[in-house]
């Protein structure tokens, strides 16, 4: 029987890794995007006829007869999930480093751990710290928002060129594209490994 994977006992190849399956993922759903977008009918049609017996098998009748033709609304929706679960799966892997660090293997405590970024011991300048909060608050606003703008926390920040300001803006979408989440998700690999180099851990 093969071992369990653990969070528990964390290395900085165990986390690269993490970081690298969920960007192999990101990519793997660009590229049917691109098959979709391509107009090659004969592989648009393959990719709907797996996507509907997927669906079946699943007992899902409904999605069923909606993948057996993906409409260009279907494809729209996976460009946006390629972008807001690249965004989600990154902050998680942040989470696990900075948990980590703040609390060595703190799946096995049966306490509550909020997420500390702003812990000193972590070597983040304060821009830096500014920078992952404004990255907290867009993906607050995917996870618990449906990618928009709210008035539980507010933001004023610029990012890679982008401005972005919630008062004024309750309810709208945050325009977020696919080379500003990959850009995200990079820094927030910098920013996990430089926390785990500082606190010298192998």
């Amino acid at each position: 029987m093969a071992d369990i994977e653990k969070v528990t006992d964390l290395t900085s190849d165990k986390l690269l890794g993490y970081f690298e399956s969920m960007r192999s993922c990101f990519y793997v759903k660009l590229g049917m995007l691109t098959w979709l977008e391509g107009g090659n009918l004969e592989k648009h049609r393959a990719l709907s006829d797996a996507a509907s017996s997927v669906a079946l098998e699943l007992g899902d009748k409904t999605a069923a007869r909606t993948m057996a033709t993906i409409q260009d609304k279907v494809v729209e929706n996976l460009k946006e999930d390629a972008v807001t679960a690249l965004l989600v799966a990154g902050w998680s892997v942040f989470e696990l480093v900075i948990k980590d660090l703040t609390a060595p293997d703190y799946a096995t405590q049966s306490t509550m751990l909020s997420l500390d970024f702003h812990n000193g011991i972590l070597g983040f300048t304060l821009a830096e710290r500014e920078e992952i909060t404004l990255f907290y608050h867009l993906r607050n606003a995917v996870v618990h928002y449906n990618g928009a703008y709210h008035a539980y926390r507010v933001v004023d920040a610029t990012y890679d060129g982008q401005h972005f300001k919630s008062v004024g803006h309750f309810g709208e979408k945050i325009e977020m594209t696919l080379g500003l989440v990959v850009k995200i998700v990079n820094d927030l690999e910098k920013y996990a490994m430089k926390a785990w180099a500082h606190l010298g851990r192998p």
